[in-house]
This record gives structure tokens, sequence and C-alpha cells, in this order.
């Protein structure tokens, strides 16, 4: 007797594989806001005929291959290549200043860069813990991994006098450490991320956590070998563009025995060596490897905003040797690699996130991981 899967079954299929058309609808427009960058830097136009009707007649062969109808595929092409046009009509609108991108010097780019933090971080503080807990998958997974690797650093520790979080955000990291630790200290570049920060720390009625805005990439406002630990956890030592400067910072202000605990960006993860995928990933942040810098969009009042920040991503090796002529290096672990580079919504299932978590925990030293976690003692 054929055993069929029924309609609830196949309507479940169905129903996913349209998420999917929606979300790598949204992925093109992605990549059509980029365009869009490229086109105001060079002073390109926004519509280009001869290509827009070469990618529909491309199209129409596809369709013609997999059996579809050519006139459909070509009327659903036409309509999302006029959307983007009016998407990059927009950005030319709201951001005018793109048209003189091709022409800026690299100090002024990374200045750009760091000011555009401080907007992103504003508008997106008081929300910043409710996103990252609405999605993301492989964030999570990383995050999840990251904790347990943390713990397993400060049971090591033989003191635990002060623990330093640079880059503390909204203070995650920060105010877990209050129970290990006799002083807590918090640093950000932005006050909206410490002003969240300070909040849920008079929340909790913590006492040992001192939060301040400071600019880690300058200097480290803490007495020589005074530190029991130093973490920046979730690719935030990445952020950092004098990296040899802030290393020679944490060797300094830890006691003899102390640890950084640092994640990194890994340019040579599976994500990256796959080059390019059509569809939306579980990770929060993604590194434009050209420009060094995350690409960052955010929804506020139904409306998109694009902002670019300063990150790099570093090869395996370069992380290596950040460490060479400063603390011993214990540690070295990449994660996660599957996760990184499947759909968000594969994960809707427990048993399926279960299993490649899983897998992912198996692999951490492939060096093919989306982050760089990096444990390194003073001697």
């Amino acid at each position: 007797m054929i055993e069929f899967l029924g309609l609830p079954k196949l309507g479940e299929r169905i129903r996913a594989v349209d998420r999917h058309l929606v979300e790598v609808i949204a992925q093109r427009k992605k990549l059509v806001l980029k365009v869009g960058e490229e086109k105001q830097g060079k002073g390109d136009h926004i519509v280009r005929t001869g290509i827009e009707d070469g990618r529909l007649e491309e199209a129409q062969t596809w369709a013609r291959q997999k059996g579809l109808n050519p006139h459909f595929m070509h009327a659903l092409l036409y309509m999302i290549i006029d959307e983007s046009c009016k998407v990059q009509t927009e950005q030319l609108q709201d951001h005018p200043e793109l048209a003189d991108l091709g022409n800026i010097d690299e100090e002024t780019w990374y200045l750009s860069l760091k000011r555009n933090l401080l907007e992103l971080t504003k508008a997106i503080a008081p929300e910043y813990d409710q996103k990252y807990d609405e999605g993301y998958f492989a964030t999570h997974c990383y995050l999840d991994f990251e904790r347990q690797q943390l713990a397993r650093v400060i049971e090591s520790l033989n003191h635990k006098e002060i623990a330093v979080d640079l880059g503390c955000a909204t203070g995650r990291i920060a105010l877990s450490l209050a129970t290990d630790f006799e002083r807590v200290i918090g640093y950000d570049l932005s006050p909206a991320m410490i002003e969240q920060a300070r909040s849920k720390c008079d929340q909790q009625g913590l006492t040992n956590v001192d939060l301040e805005v400071a600019d880690a990439e300058q200097a480290i406002p803490l007495a020589d070998s005074s530190v029991s630990l130093v973490v920046m956890n979730l690719g935030t030592a990445s952020d950092i563009r004098a990296i040899d400067k802030l290393m020679v910072e944490v060797d300094r202000i830890l006691k003899p025995g102390g640890v950084a605990f640092l994640s990194f960006y890994n340019a040579e993860a599976l994500f990256y060596r796959v080059g390019f995928l059509p569809w939306p990933t579980g990770l929060a942040a993604e590194i434009n490897l050209q420009k060094h810098c995350l690409d960052v969009q955010i929804h506020i009042d139904e409306k998109t905003q694009s902002f670019s920040v300063y990150a790099r991503a570093y090869r395996v090796g370069e992380v290596r040797k950040f460490f060479s002529n400063l603390l011993s290096l214990e540690q070295f672990l990449t994660f996660p690699t599957i996760c990184s580079i499947l759909p968000p919504y594969i994960f809707d299932d427990g048993d399926t996130r279960q299993t490649i978590s899983e897998l992912d925990e198996r692999i951490a030293d492939s060096n093919l991981g989306a982050y760089i976690i990096a444990v390194a003692r003073k001697l």
C-alpha cells in the first residue's frame, strides 16, 4: 500500500519553501544596497537596462530548464528588479554622502566607521539583548559554547580579584562575572550601551561592578599587574584596529597567572571560504572582508537602517602571532562551523539544533569556525 505524507505535512514543507523565498529576496535586498553603494561611489546610473535585460533572459532560460513558465519567471524577476531600483533610489536620497566613498582615504573611512558605531549602538541599545534572543541560532550556539569555555578558564584561575570586560556592550558577560570576582570592570566606547548595562546592574543589585565609557583602543586605565581576567567576547577583539597596541596593554594589566580570553572573527572560516551564500545565515554579524567592516542592517519603526562599523577578520596564524612575544597561548578553538552556513529556519526542529551543535563542538579544533577563541596566560 502506498503511504502518502498527507496534506498537513506537505503544507509544512510548502510553508518552509515560501519562507525560504522571502528570506532569499531579503538577502537579495542586502546585496542591492551594497550595489547601490558601489554605484554611488563610482557615479554609475541606478538603472542599467542592458544588464537587467540580460538577467531577465537568463532567468527565463533557467525556468525552461526546471519546467517552469518562462513568462511567469520574467514577470516575477522584473518586479524584483523594479523594487531593487526603488530601494537604491531611496538609499541615494537618505545617504547622499555615499557618493564620496570613492575618494575617501583609509583614516577618514575608519573615523566614519567609528561614528557609525556610536549611531548604531544608540539606536539598538534598548533592544540589543532582545534582538539576540529572538533569532540568530548560530550566534546563540557560539555564545553558549563561549560561556562553557569561559567557565573552564575561570575555574582554572588561582586568583580572582579583578575581571575586565573590554567592549562590554549591555553587560552580559561583565554582570555574569560578578559572583566569581571581587571586582568587575566593564568598558565600552558607546555611552548608550553603558547606560543599558548600568540599568541592568542596578536592577540586579550588584555592588562590585563598575561600568565606564572608555575606548580600549587608546589605553586601558588600570594599574600594571592588577587584573586576573581580561575578556573580549563575541568577536570584540576584531573591533580594535590597533590590535598590537591592545595586546601590549592586556599583557601589562594582567597579574602573573592571569588570563586573557579573546574572541576574533575568523577569516578562514568555512562561512568565508564558501564565498557567498544566497540565503541568510544564523550569524548576527558578517564581516565585509574587503572593507574590514561589519555591514549591519536594523529595523526600527518599520524602516531598515544600514550601518557599516569597523571589524576585521583575522587568519588563524595571524591571531597566534599576536601572543607570540607576550602571553602564553593555552587554548585555541573556532566555533561554529556547520550551523554558520545554514539558514536559521533549518533549526526550528529541536533535534536538528542539538545534532548540528554537537557536530560543531566536535570540530572546534578544525580552524573552520566563524569565531576564534584564544585563551592565553601571563606567566
